[in-house]
């Protein structure tokens, strides 16, 4: 990707399929961190996905929360913010 990107003079002239005209300014400084990112860490290659960050996230939350009962926990939170 980043010697494709060489092959535009500006981010105006960026004519990559589904990249829209709000995003093309911070395109390439987006593709240079995450090379940057990808070679620090090692990473070798990387796969898309079509689920979000979020979704990660969201999923991730549910498995270590299911047990949990956050009103139990926001009234032991509130207990301790109360000065005594």
């Amino acid at each position: 990707m980043k010697n494709h990107l060489y092959e535009f003079s500006s981010s105006e002239t960026l004519d990559l399929s589904g990249l829209s005209d709000e995003r093309k300014p911070v395109f390439a400084a987006g593709v240079t961190i995450l090379s940057a990112a990808m070679d620090t860490l090692d990473i070798k290659e990387l796969h898309f996905s079509d689920g979000a960050l979020r979704e990660g996230v969201l999923y991730d939350m549910e498995d270590r929360f299911k047990d949990i009962d956050v009103r139990n926990q926001n009234r032991r939170n509130a207990r301790l913010s109360i000065p005594c």
